[in-house]
């Protein structure tokens, strides 16, 4: 039997509530401003490293190495249930290999001078920038969106979270998979069970979402990790994005730019510009132009604007959906529990 934990979800909740206050000034509206109206802007600070950037959201969601805590130890028990049939399934998850103190990596492009010498990506793996911010499509319930992707190249910073098939994201997909044993891909008999996709098997009645859903049910819950996180952040990254806030601190990057005689618009644009996008280290050129981006965005405090503007559009959507998200939280924060409880007790790590 899993244990739920010695803190109570009465107290979890008192202590969310908290936390809900101080992000909102403890006030539902304490600007008092028409809704409508761009909200206000706490303090700006000067932002010139990724690692400095956190965000009001990313408090109801797991980090990296959490999620590998649940996801290791939800598949340890989805292996249980597979046990019952008869079956196993060939492929486990794999911890990462380093966790990482960036959450939002290239969220706002090159800003650090220290990586101006590697342009916009050094070395092999050479891929298409993406803009500035991330995608402000939503993902489903079942997916999961890296809450930025980085502007420069694989090289340049940590890699964005991979995503998978078994719907977390973060080490649950193929690429943070393992083979038991040297096995190959699962039969389709196995998918059909750990998925799902029948409703028995062997005359035994398959569980509801199959044998993965099971095990997450046996930890605490069966909703995405990152959900609904990644709904809201999309949803604020574009409200920041047409921010009159945004649209004049980039025009005043741009005209910094244009003043060193490089006539681009957006920080997008630099990145994404097709010279850069060839194998093989960063010409000088390329460093010039990462070096003066750098330099313009430290001028106009361009990161620090941006993350004021960002995080003042997520604490006003955390205030709009302080239900939602504290019942998401306290399903995490069990789940969480259940998880290093089964780690601790199993030694599911080495499964």
């Amino acid at each position: 039997m899993i244990l739920e934990g010695t803190i109570s979800a009465a107290r979890l909740a008192a202590c969310l509530l908290v936390v809900l206050l101080v992000l909102n000034g403890c006030s539902d509206d304490a600007s008092g401003e028409p809704e409508d109206a761009e909200p206000p802007l706490g303090p700006v600070s000067v932002i010139t490293r990724d690692e400095a950037i956190r965000l009001p959201l990313d408090h109801f969601s797991p980090n990296l190495r959490e999620t590998d805590d649940i996801i290791i130890a939800e598949q340890f028990l989805a292996r249980g249930c597979m046990d019952g049939f008869g079956l196993t399934y060939p492929t486990r998850p794999r911890r990462h290999d380093g966790y990482s103190i960036i959450t939002h990596p290239g969220l706002f492009g090159l800003i650090d001078p220290a990586r101006a010498r590697h342009g916009y990506g050094p070395g092999a793996g050479r891929s298409q920038p993406s803009r500035d911010l991330p995608s402000t499509r939503p993902t489903g319930p079942n997916e999961h969106s890296p809450t930025a992707e980085p502007s420069q190249r694989s090289r340049d910073l940590p890699s964005a979270r991979p995503s998978g098939p078994d719907g977390h994201g973060l080490g649950a997909g193929w690429e943070g998979l393992r083979p038991l044993g040297g096995a190959g891909p699962p039969t389709e008999a196995e998918e059909d069970v750990w998925l799902g996709r029948v409703p028995e098997y062997g005359g035994i009645r398959v569980p509801d979402g199959g044998c993965l859903a099971e095990g997450r049910r046996k930890l605490g819950g069966t909703s995405d990790l990152h959900w609904p996180r990644t709904e809201l952040q999309a949803e604020a990254v574009k409200l920041a994005e047409e921010d009159p806030r945004t649209v004049e601190v980039t025009a005043r990057w741009a005209a910094c730019m244009r003043q060193v005689g490089y006539p681009y618009q957006t920080p997008g644009s630099v990145a994404s510009d097709a010279r850069w996008l060839v194998p093989g280290p960063p010409s000088p050129a390329e460093v010039l132009v990462a070096s003066a981006d750098v330099s313009c965005k430290a001028r106009v405090n361009y990161a620090g604007l941006r993350l004021a503007v960002l995080t003042a559009h997520e604490m006003r959507l955390v205030n709009e959906h302080k239900e939602r998200l504290t019942a998401h939280k306290l399903e995490l924060s069990a789940r969480l529990r259940n998880a290093r409880e089964v780690l601790a007790r199993t030694g599911a790590d080495t499964f």
